[in-house]
C-alpha cells in the first residue's frame, strides 16, 4: 500500500483485528509479569519490564483508536 492510498474498509478491519490480538497478547504478558513481580517482593527489573509492557499497551490502544476513528 502506498502512503497516498486510503486504506480500504477491509484493510482497516484486518488492522483492527491484528491490533486487538496484539493487545490481548500484551495483556496476558502483563498478567504474568504482575504475578512475577508479586512473587519477587518488588524486583525492580520486573517492574521495569512491566512499565515497558504498559507503554506498549498504550501504543496499541492508540493504534486501535485511530483505526476505529478511520472506520467511523
Amino acid at each position: 500500500m502506498l502512503l497516498e492510498e486510503t486504506p480500504s474498509h477491509e484493510e482497516l478491519d484486518r488492522s483492527r483485528a491484528k491490533f486487538l490480538r496484539m493487545m490481548a497478547d500484551n495483556d496476558a504478558q502483563l498478567e504474568s509479569l504482575f504475578g512475577k513481580y508479586d512473587a519477587s517482593n518488588g524486583d525492580q527489573a520486573v517492574l521495569q519490564t512491566i512499565r515497558g509492557a504498559l507503554n506498549r499497551r498504550r501504543y496499541i490502544q492508540n493504534l486501535v483508536r485511530d483505526v476505529e476513528k478511520a472506520l467511523a
